[in-house]
């Protein structure tokens, strides 16, 4: 228990937080969210400055409204309701048992504010009555003693308008998170809901209209669904509630609009008054079905809106499940009477509250993974095409689906200068498609991975209806951990302009022959494909080819093998008389975004030109990078065209190109450091380790990267308990050598290369 303070105010909620720092320790695990006055394992509190005067039922009702929530959205529904009379200094004790048939009837008591009540209720059992004393442990004995029970539960029935949250609960909370799984526990609750419900005793045709929501979290993530996180909801909800007081401080009413609402995860962190001001809208009739039950009597317009008649649905694609009048990209959408008397009454201003599909339209899949053919050639994407002029060539612009829900966001609906954007989304739109160009209030970084994505940045901010040309934005950081948000850091996003390719490739014209080799991405001679916009060059001042496409660090987009890459023609040669000045190019892209904060969030760039090349001693650690990388595929090896391609890119011996380099600069001034002669004695012993090995072959120099394919080989090295084949490496002491190595040389680059790669603006 903890410390009895005395300190005790009249003011309601000044006195709800007095009497948790009374009352309860962090043990609890004590949540103040979803509308409530506050939760805890088994129990529900329901604050009221006097219970009597207000009304036991009224007051009980309205608890019963927050725990059909608790039903409809997977949260445990807590056997204990404790009314809390505070002028009284009493508790009124309910058995949330007895009232189970509100508790179950969803359709009816779930969207009713939970600030009115449930019209004509009366309590059925007279409420046992606590007292307690605030300032006096002995007089809050008997409160705690209820409180420090084991938490108990009721268990409730499952239906089409709760499955959906109960499976998000059992997906959250269970360790074989497999559809399968969850409805083998729904028909024999045994484990992770055994507390909580009731056999499920139907068919899953009872839940055909959203049984894609069911979906364990692997298959989402492979469909693309997506759902924002509730605790990044309720962060979210922050930079809302800084646009309504910017708003009402004017004067004026105001709007929430979110146009792809989806289940509406994001809304379910709103206030009932906030809601009131809120329209929703969803694509899909999944979506639509889940957003109506949780929604539909709450906000004040949902798109496409309810049926009058009971238990039929708005016109829909028996196909696809697309519902008719609810696609934001069309026109229809944009002239709905229903918004635009809000954007048209000046006395009314818009916040656009949304976390719009992140998905590239280029190959018509949505997050869902439906075909959605006409996307891109929707009204917003043409009038987005015909209407957006950017000096920067960067932007792709009808392709990214985000960026037609953003720009049109600012096109059609924000024409006050209050009127505002509270935007999840990757933060390309503005540091790589310089998509938006108005006012910053506030933001944050979110780790994606609790969206059902993979471990990456996306920014949720406060977009202000007023032009400003910002260039930098500080972004607040957060991740997730045992449920509770975790500052990480300050993050910094800077706007780019210029990719490598733009500034940097190696464009000279040589007398090349057009009868050399390809490369496949492993480095070994590969064949012409469908895709290769290049020509097989060969040239004795070759030395490699590099492979780079636009801003982005990942796999794909870097490439270095010893001749022509078999892929489209994002790359250039690297010539024995300028590749020391452009091997940086290749260790930007090297960057290798351990943290989910460092992922899209920076970029390569060409921003800082050629300055770079000045500096011989950065010059030098990017030639030792690369030549001790294994990222670095160029090999050794016979062409079918009857040449030898030597690798030169490594420091096999005196004679490659790289050594008699790298000999230059340190002859130059540019001396090794103690790190660097480590790496170089490292790489010799790995070398020495080979010369004796079978698949040695004396003619070639080795890079890293061809030995650890060709020569590091993994056998049969036994069998396991169950009679398969174990794998293991066939030279232990090598494989050691090379693991060791690979480590010290990421550490050389963390240590070396990062800050002047950043200072260069090499990457940004």
């Amino acid at each position: 228990m903890p410390l009895i303070n005395t300190s005790v105010s009249t003011d309601e909620v000044t006195y709800q937080n007095t009497f948790y720092n009374n009352i309860l320790d962090e043990s609890f695990d004590l949540k103040i969210d979803r509308n409530t006055d506050g939760y805890i394992p088994g129990t529900l509190f329901e604050h009221k400055q006097n219970i009597t005067s207000y009304g036991r039922s009224k007051a009980l009702s309205q608890a019963l409204i927050y725990l059909v929530r608790f039903n409809r959205d997977g949260i445990p529904v807590p056997k204990n309701i404790m009314l809390v009379s505070q002028d009284e200094e009493k508790v009124y004790l309910y058995n949330t048992n007895d009232y189970i048939d509100i508790i179950n009837d969803i359709l009816r008591f779930s969207t009713i504010p939970g600030s009115i009540g449930i019209t004509g209720f009366k309590e059925i059992k007279k409420p046992k009555e606590i007292t307690y004393k605030l300032g006096n442990a002995s007089k809050c004995h008997d409160l705690l003693k209820i409180l420090n029970e084991t938490p108990q539960f009721v268990k409730v029935n499952i239906t089409e308008h709760n499955v959906y949250g109960w499976a998000n609960y059992f997906y959250s909370k269970s360790s074989n998170p497999k559809k399968i799984q969850f409805f083998k526990e729904l028909r024999k609750p045994e484990s992770v809901l055994a507390n909580y419900i009731n056999p499920w005793k139907g068919t899953e045709k009872d839940f055909h209209l959203i049984m894609d929501l069911l979906n364990d979290p692997q298959q989402q993530k492979k469909l693309g669904a997506f759902y924002t996180p509730p605790e990044y909801a309720k962060k979210a909800v922050e930079l809302v509630r800084k646009a309504i007081k910017n708003i009402t401080e004017k004067g004026n009413d105001y709007i929430i609009l979110d146009r792809c609402a989806g289940t509406g995860a994001l809304e379910c962190e709103l206030t009932e008054e906030e809601l009131s001001h809120t329209i929703v809208s969803t694509y899909e009739l999944k979506e639509w079905h889940a957003l109506k039950d949780r929604l539909g009597g709450l906000v004040r317009y949902i798109i496409p809106p309810i049926p009058a008649k009971a238990k039929t649905y708005p016109n829909y694609d028996s196909k696809t499940g697309f519902l008719s009048g609810a696609n934001a990209l069309d026109k229809s959408f944009i002239d709905n009477p229903e918004i635009k008397k809000y954007i048209n009454n000046s006395k009314c201003n818009i916040i656009l509250f949304e976390n719009p599909p992140y998905a590239d339209d280029s190959g018509d899949t949505t997050r869902t993974g439906k075909s959605r053919e006409t996307s891109k050639n929707t009204y917003v994407a043409k009038e987005m095409n015909s209407k957006f002029k950017s000096d920067f060539p960067g932007l792709v612009q009808s392709k990214d689906i985000a960026n037609l829900f953003i720009w049109s966001g600012f096109e059609y609906y924000l024409k006050k200068p209050n009127d505002a954007y509270i935007l999840f989304s990757p933060i390309k739109y503005f540091k790589t498609g310089h998509l938006v160009n108005k006012k910053f209030i506030d933001g944050f970084a979110f780790n994606r991975q609790y969206f059902h994505a993979t471990k990456s940045m996306t920014s949720c901010i406060y977009w202000q209806n007023i032009s400003d040309n910002v260039n930098l934005l500080f972004l607040k950081a957060y991740d997730i951990e045992n449920n509770k948000l975790k500052f990480i850091k300050d993050i910094e996003i800077k706007k780019v302009y210029s990719t490598v390719n733009e500034k940097l490739f190696d464009k000279r014209i040589f007398d090349d022959k057009e009868n050399g080799i390809y490369c496949s991405r492993n480095g070994i001679e590969g064949q012409k494909t469908k895709s290769t916009a290049t020509k097989p060059f060969y040239n004795e001042n070759i030395v490699g080819y590099l492979h780079l496409i636009g801003f982005a660090f990942d796999s794909k987009n870097l490439t270095l093998t010893r001749n022509t890459l078999n892929l489209r023609k994002n790359g250039f040669y690297l010539r024995e008389d300028n590749f020391v000045e452009k091997l940086p190019l290749f260790c930007a892209k090297a960057f290798p975004q351990d943290e989910w904060y460092e992922t899209d969030v920076y970029s390569t760039t060409g921003d800082g030109g050629d300055t770079y090349t000045s500096d011989k001693n950065f010059l030098k650690q990017c030639l030792l990078y690369t030549c001790l990388s294994f990222k670095n595929k160029c090999r050794s090896l016979y062409g079918t065209d009857n040449r030898f391609y030597r690798n030169e890119l490594c420091f096999y011996n005196d004679e490659t190109k790289a050594k008699i380099k790298l000999n230059e600069l340190i002859n130059q001034g540019n001396y090794l450091t103690r790190e660097e002669n480590e790496l170089l004695e490292d790489y010799n012993k790995i070398i020495k380790e080979i010369k004796d090995k079978e698949e040695f072959n004396k003619n070639y120099t080795y890079g890293l990267f061809q030995i650890n394919e060709e020569i590091n080989l993994k056998i049969e090295i036994g069998k396991d308990k169950n009679g398969n084949p174990k794998i293991g490496p066939k030279y232990g002491d090598l494989n050691n050598l090379l693991s060791a190595f690979k480590k010290k040389v990421k550490t050389y680059y963390k240590n070396n290369l990062i800050e002047p790669l950043f200072k260069y603006e090499l990457i940004k």
